[in-house]
């Protein structure tokens, strides 16, 4: 099982079946080759599992790949959204900020105004 990315906010769950593995059926034709005409060297038997192998190595790779790219993008996902919320956040203090601000002004003007009539 493993995150396959699709798109930077899209990932999904995959499940992959690696072993056994099951070679497709041929579809009943024959080549016109036979056994008797060639000899292959290394053998069907050795080139299979060296084959069999080296697909699964490059499989397993392919995964990790998207496993690691999935989560980049979740993480960057991530940093944005908590960049506006910080950037929302520091907007509404600086508001709230000014407001107090201004008030403690207004304040210390009307102290300063009604102390020069008394």
């Amino acid at each position: 099982m493993y995150y396959h990315f699709l798109s930077i906010s899209r990932q999904v769950i995959e499940r992959e079946q690696f072993l056994p593995y099951h070679f497709p059926e041929e579809a009943g034709s024959k080549n016109a080759f036979t056994e008797a005409d060639y000899i292959f060297e290394p053998s069907k038997e050795e080139l299979i599992e060296e084959l069999a192998i080296r697909s699964l190595h490059g499989r397993f790779f392919s995964i990790l790949l998207n496993n690691h790219t999935s989560e980049h993008a979740a993480r960057t996902i991530a940093m944005q959204l908590a960049t506006e919320n910080a950037d929302e956040l520091h907007e509404e203090l600086k508001l709230t900020y000014n407001k107090l601000r201004q008030q403690n002004i207004t304040t210390e003007l009307l102290d300063i105004i009604g102390s020069s009539f008394a």
